[in-house]
């Protein structure tokens, strides 16, 4: 092959490989989005089935004892509220996170009209709820960056009212007098069965996904060029 030719083959190929390279690293920062956002939800999934258990299994049987026992003067969050449970658990699970050098998972559970001011809603939340409940979105996440560091920030609807949270959430006539004496009779009531009053928010750090991916890029990177080079070399040689 001419040295002309050789040059205006070369120059096109590397080229061609600078403009794929190019894409196929977009892709991989977009891949390790998608990487976080699967271990996002199986973080998801947890929570549910924390509160799911908490719900279903220990509430029924603790409440009963503790008001047969006459406990009624007084408010347990631990007893009652499995959206309590849930953040407690997930302060011991972050503090095995710290532990072992590892990052906290924020998890937030907010509302526009929550009994503890400590968790209500922002506007943008709040907007968000509107929309789960005319169910326009099943979901919302966005990437956000905080003192050099990349974050995702992720939201689901929590679970539509029960018939067993209207106690608590319903007419504040029928709610635990230990409750109304602690929160009052209007922070958290006058809710709907099957109205969504709240939202789960998880803050996850994703540097780690994105290095893992652009590890991946370097090596897949390197490995073609050398293949490119190793190539024209032999192009050169025998052709």
């Amino acid at each position: 092959m001419k040295l002309n030719n050789f040059c205006l083959v070369a120059i096109f190929t590397m080229i061609l490989y600078s403009v794929v390279l190019f894409f196929y690293y977009d892709k991989t920062q977009e891949n390790s989005i998608e990487y976080a956002k699967e271990a996002t939800e199986d973080f998801f999934r947890t929570q549910k089935a924390t509160k799911k258990f908490f719900n279903e299994a220990i509430r029924p049987i603790v409440q009963k004892q503790y008001e047969k026992k006459g406990y009624l003067s007084k408010f347990f969050p631990e007893l009652y509220s499995c959206t309590y449970a849930s953040k407690e658990i997930n302060n011991y699970y972050n503090k095995l996170r710290v532990k072992d050098g590892l990052p906290k998972i924020e998890v937030s559970f907010l509302s526009y009209n929550p009994k503890n001011p400590k968790n209500r809603a922002s506007k943008k939340e709040e907007d968000l709820i509107k929309k789960f409940n005319k169910k326009k979105i099943s979901s919302y996440y966005e990437v956000f960056e905080k003192n050099g560091k990349k974050y995702l920030y992720y939201i689901k609807p929590t679970a539509p009212i029960k018939k067993m949270c209207m106690r608590c959430h319903g007419n504040p006539k029928d709610a635990p007098k230990a409750l109304i004496k602690k929160y009052g009779k209007i922070n958290g009531f006058n809710h709907k069965l099957g109205e969504i009053r709240a939202v789960t928010k998880i803050v996850v750090p994703i540097d780690k996904y994105i290095r893992d991916s652009q590890k991946l890029f370097w090596i897949i990177c390197i490995s073609t060029f050398s293949i490119l080079v190793f190539i024209f070399v032999l192009t050169r040689i025998f052709v």
